[in-house]
């Protein structure tokens, strides 16, 4: 893909992701398409889990949106500084096997980045590296943590 083609491509993934829009942004993705998350144990492989994943930020934040800060392209991979903002208005869950996070209707507002690789037009490889700390400040999580200093 030549770099026109690669930032319409990107453009494309934040329209349907700021449409809510699972259905379309899959057709975007590779039938193998493997969305990982830095500093964590997951993986999402295929469709389906990616979907998933989608999902659970649509439930989480209904009213998210992502702005694109920044975004470097280099042939057939990218990355992207991405801005995301919402409300945190449904159940969230941090990653698989921990506890769902209550709503708590507080707005958050960070930045994260993503890599990605693009097999025949489409996204094949993901990574995503969001500002999880942040996050779980805003939404009050670390409100009940004391740390005691010696």
């Amino acid at each position: 893909m030549n770099t026109a083609e690669v930032v319409k491509l990107t453009d494309q993934v934040f329209e349907t992701w700021n449409n809510h829009d699972a259905e379309k942004f899959l057709t975007l993705c590779d039938e193998s398409i493997v969305w990982s998350v830095s500093k964590g144990p997951e993986v999402f492989k295929g469709k389906n889990q990616v979907k998933e994943y989608f999902n659970g930020w649509k439930t989480a934040f209904p009213d998210f949106k992502l702005k694109i800060r920044n975004r470097i392209i280099d042939g057939d991979q990218y990355s992207v500084e991405f801005e995301f903002t919402g409300t945190h208005k449904g159940k969230f869950q941090a990653r698989p096997g921990m506890p769902e996070i209550s709503p708590t209707n507080k707005k958050v507002s960070l930045g994260g980045i993503y890599t990605a690789k693009l097999k025949n037009g489409r996204l094949a490889e993901i990574t995503n590296y969001p500002d999880r700390l942040g996050l779980m400040e805003q939404i009050g999580v670390l409100e009940g943590l004391h740390l005691e200093t010696h």
